[in-house]
C-alpha cells in the first residue's frame, strides 16, 4: 500500500515499516532497527533523473541522517554505471530494463555498499531495486507491481 506526499511515495509494509521513495530511491524509513531520517540528493542524481540518458559512469554525492548512533550529514560518495540491458518479469509481465550498479562509499564510518536498479529502457522508471539503507542489515529489495497513480490535483 502506498500514497503520494508531494513528489515522495510512501510505502507501508505488512509489519508496519515505512519506506519513502523518490524516483525509485529510498530516501527515508521508519519502523526498522536502523532508519534513514533524511536524504539530501544531488540535483544530478541519475537514479531519479534518467538512467537511460547516461552515456558513461556518473559520480555524485548525497547526504543522509540516520538514527543509528544519531549520525547526521553523512556524506555518501556514489558512482553509477550501466551494466547491461536486461529483461525482467514481474507478475508474468516482461519489462525491458537497463541494469544500473551504484557503488557507494561513506568515508566517515568506513561503509561501502553497492545498490542495483532496473530502470525502464524508455522512461527510466525504476521497476526493481536492491538498496542498502543501513550497515547493520542487508539490502531492501523492491519490485513495483503497478506504478502508483500521481495524485489528482484539487481544483
Amino acid at each position: 500500500m502506498g500514497k503520494y506526499k508531494g513528489r515522495d511515495l510512501h510505502w507501508y509494509s505488512k509489519d508496519a515499516a515505512l519506506f519513502v521513495t523518490r524516483g525509485g530511491r529510498i530516501v527515508q524509513t521508519a519502523g526498522l532497527p536502523e532508519n534513514l531520517k533524511r536524504t539530501d540528493l544531488s540535483p544530478n542524481d541519475p537514479v531519479q533523473f534518467g538512467l537511460p540518458r547516461m552515456t558513461g559512469p556518473v559520480k555524485y554525492i548525497r547526504w543522509i541522517d540516520t538514527d543509528f548512533e544519531n549520525r547526521y550529514q553523512l556524506k555518501i560518495e556514489s558512482k553509477i554505471e550501466l551494466i547491461r540491458r536486461e529483461k525482467i518479469t514481474i507478475l508474468d509481465r516482461q519489462y525491458d530494463t537497463l541494469l544500473g550498479r551504484e557503488i557507494n562509499r561513506v568515508p566517515d564510518i568506513g561503509w561501502k555498499f553497492t545498490n542495483t536498479y532496473w530502470a525502464d529502457e524508455q522512461t527510466g522508471f525504476i521497476w526493481k531495486s536492491r538498496q542498502y539503507i543501513a550497515r547493520t542489515f542487508g539490502p531492501v529489495e523492491f519490485e513495483v507491481l503497478k506504478p502508483a497513480a500521481p495524485p489528482t490535483p484539487v481544483i
